[in-house]
């Protein structure tokens, strides 16, 4: 028997139950599980989801990511899991790890050390061959989010013999992680695919997010002026990029006091009110959501 375990959070709604779900094989080979990678794992739970047609029990999404994989209590993604696989094969690991908050996106390289560039070259493209062939909706852009892989080889040559060990994605779009990996990809004469910039604008108009996204304030010139344009006089904002701006009015509550009471619930665009224009920005305004 199989039992296997794992954590699940929601893409849309970034929201997650904490409790490990668990999926019985009753005739299953422990052996066969334990030597898949997390990734194989993940694919297959993703299967059986859809199947059961599983949704978020927060927000009804559809687009919830597998996490922290276990078989019978083993974790499937373990350093020491990946060191034997490695010693044993003579392979190779290399991992990319994309950070992405309001204020930017960075990248993180890890591995092993003194890859040449034809591994590097080689990584790359099939990094890129798996990320077109997964679910659009794993790459709906979000004011923050990540993409994390790590491919295992084994010592084959010229000829890669690639693994996927871990794949997580959340709140970050194609074209980022291809623009992210761009000067890694430069350095050994990889071109990714071109991907048209799916911006949060657009996105956001339909994706419920966190009030702890609201980092900022700011006040109408007057109260007058605020009556005058129909907008709040007192408003929390995030910054989207250097020309979007997402903005909702604090009534009664200072906007410091707003943003304290709001951490964990839920808003998104009210498409019915009209962008702001404001020092050169759109502002969008949000309202509470309910699900």
């Amino acid at each position: 028997m199989v039992i296997i375990t794992y954590n699940k959070g929601c893409r849309n709604c970034f929201q997650t139950d904490g409790i490990r779900q668990m999926v019985p094989l009753m005739d299953a080979d422990e052996g066969a599980f334990i030597n898949k990678t997390e990734f194989e794992v993940m694919c297959m739970i993703e299967g059986w989801r859809e199947e059961e047609n599983e949704f978020c029990e927060f927000c009804n999404s559809n687009n919830v990511e597998v996490q922290e994989i276990k078989v019978n209590d083993i974790p499937l993604f373990a350093n020491d899991k990946i060191k034997q696989k490695l010693d044993a094969s003579n392979g190779k690991l290399i991992m990319f790890n994309i950070d992405k908050t309001i204020s930017g996106i960075s990248l993180r390289q890890g591995g092993t050390q003194y890859v040449d560039g034809d591994f590097v070259k080689a990584s790359l493209q099939y990094i890129s061959n798996i990320i077109e062939e997964r679910p659009k909706n794993n790459f709906d852009a979000c004011p923050k989010g990540w993409f994390i892989i790590s491919l295992t080889t084994k010592a084959k040559g010229s000829n890669q013999d690639f693994s996927v060990e871990r794949f997580k994605t959340i709140g970050i779009t194609k074209s980022e992680i291809y623009e992210s990996l761009k000067l890694v990809g430069d350095q050994v004469g990889v071109k990714f695919p071109t991907v048209e910039k799916a911006t949060l604008k657009s996105d956001l108009k339909e994706k419920a997010f966190k009030g702890s996204y609201f980092n900022k304030w700011f006040y109408a010139e007057s109260l007058s002026e605020a009556e005058r344009e129909g907008y709040p006089y007192a408003n929390a904002y995030f910054d989207v990029d250097d020309t979007t701006t997402v903005a909702i009015g604090t009534g009664p509550s200072s906007p410091r006091e707003f943003i304290m009471k709001n951490l964990n619930n839920h808003f998104i665009i009210d498409t019915d009110k009209k962008p702001l224009i404001r020092n050169g920005k759109t502002v969008y305004y949000a309202k509470k959501y309910n699900s």
